[in-house]
């Protein structure tokens, strides 16, 4: 899932991105399926060398209630909210390093959603999925 920022000539921008989920998604689901391409939909404002992104990720996934154990099918959307910035202003202690911050090489342009996506997904995947709110279980 990357994102290119030298596909946009002035911000800010409005960009719709649509991925396939890859092996890591299906890992960190346990037993849940990405049907459809994942739809990214970003705001991105920029700054001198920061991009502030805002957005949503959506994904359509199959996965077995925790009640009834039957297979259920259901979107799952995840917010999305980061900076991407210049690697030269790395913070050099690790304590500074927070996750709603990529940093990209001097003079790299080419950003990779994959694990911001995943983890906004996992944020908002339900401890115990259900079919329905009223699934009377087996």
């Amino acid at each position: 899932m990357n994102l290119d920022l030298r596909q946009y000539a002035g911000f800010p921008t409005d960009v719709v991105l649509e991925a396939e989920a890859d092996d890591s998604f299906e890992e960190a689901f346990g037993g849940f399926t990405f049907r459809d391409p994942i739809r990214i939909t970003l705001n991105i404002q920029r700054l001198k060398e920061e991009y502030f992104c805002q957005g949503r990720a959506v994904a359509i996934i199959e996965g077995e209630c925790s009640r009834c154990l039957e297979n259920f099918i259901t979107e799952l959307e995840g917010e999305l909210n980061f900076i991407i910035k210049s690697g030269e202003g790395k913070p050099i202690l690790a304590s500074d390093v927070t996750e709603d911050v990529i940093y990209l090489k001097p003079n790299e342009y080419i950003v990779d959603l994959t694990k911001t996506v995943r983890q906004a997904f996992l944020l908002e995947m339900p401890m115990k999925p259900l079919c329905s709110e009223d699934c009377r279980g087996l």
